[in-house]
């Protein structure tokens, strides 16, 4: 309900939640388009790629703005529309974090023990069961945006152990070593996004 109350163009809109016979439902808007993962398997150009990539964080910032924290932005939770508009979708692991909305400094958690995500795309803290605030999906989204520049998911392994072992002990290479049109200043906003010590 939460998230029905936020008003973005770039965040799927919620009609109703509700339960109908034992069932819980959430009803959203149908958009029509493609995935992020569509779109990285099809290949983007780099100006498309920085478009698409502004349009996601403006929805997560007003997501985060109105406490709201996603935990599980992947490439399938975010889609294109024929027009170009950027939707976020699928709030369903989403959770009403317990901040001060003016300062974000303090934290909400998971209950111990629950794994809320897709394992190569969780942040370090989501994987350590840790106090997680906005930056678990920033993290999420930098993983998001370094598989469109580069085709590759830095932390994707043949199995979960060895993809959360990944997430938190690799440094992935600099986008710009696998796509030389990338410029340096993307490198430098890839190595903060994906910077596994939240307090840098």
């Amino acid at each position: 309900r939460a998230i029905a109350a936020l008003n973005h163009p770039n965040i799927v809109t919620i009609y109703d939640v509700g339960t109908h016979e034992g069932i819980n439902y959430i009803a959203t808007e149908y958009i029509e388009g493609k995935t992020f993962r569509q779109l990285i398997e099809e290949g983007l150009k780099l100006k498309e790629t920085l478009n698409l990539i502004i349009q996601s964080c403006e929805a997560l910032s007003a997501a985060h703005n109105a406490g709201i924290i996603h935990r599980d932005i992947k490439p399938e939770n975010i889609i294109v529309r024929p027009d170009g508009y950027v939707k976020i979708l699928d709030f369903g692991l989403a959770k009403l974090t317990e901040i001060d909305l003016n300062t974000m400094k303090s934290f909400s958690a998971t209950a111990k023990g629950a794994l809320i995500g897709t394992p190569a795309y969780m942040s370090p803290n989501q994987i350590t069961d840790g106090k997680i605030d906005h930056r678990t999906d920033l993290w999420s989204l930098g993983v998001v945006f370094y598989e469109m520049l580069t085709g590759v998911n830095p932390f994707k392994k043949a199995n979960r152990q060895l993809t959360f072992n990944a997430g938190l002990t690799t440094e992935p290479g600099l986008v710009s070593s696998i796509n030389s049109e990338i410029p340096p200043e993307l490198d430098q906003i890839l190595v903060k996004a994906l910077e596994k010590d939240v307090d840098l």
